[in-house]
């Protein structure tokens, strides 16, 4: 068996795993981007107590917009939440 015999099955093999979640940032649920939404997440609950009371309510609600993409394998949305979650924190923790 040649190299070029090993391709199909190694594609085969990339694609099952892509399928299972396995993508560079995916979790369990296998959404794009949910791995790095989480974290995000993380880091956000981080700074609640220290965020005036706006940026909190801001922040919570982009909380249950990012886990309800993720639930609802919602891509863009997630992308959306989770890219105004981030510009929030920027803005808070240039503030902190």
């Amino acid at each position: 068996a040649g190299a070029g015999d090993l391709m199909p099955q190694d594609a085969d093999q990339d694609a099952q795993v892509m399928a299972e979640g396995g993508g560079a940032d995916t979790d369990a649920t296998g959404v794009e981007g949910s791995a790095d939404a989480r974290q995000l997440i993380a880091r956000s609950r981080g700074l609640l107590d220290r965020m005036h009371e706006d940026d909190r309510e801001e922040a919570i609600d982009l909380h249950e917009q990012i886990e309800l993409a993720v639930a609802s394998s919602d891509a863009a949305g997630l992308r959306e939440a989770s890219r105004a979650l981030e510009e929030l924190l920027f803005f808070v923790e240039g503030k902190v």
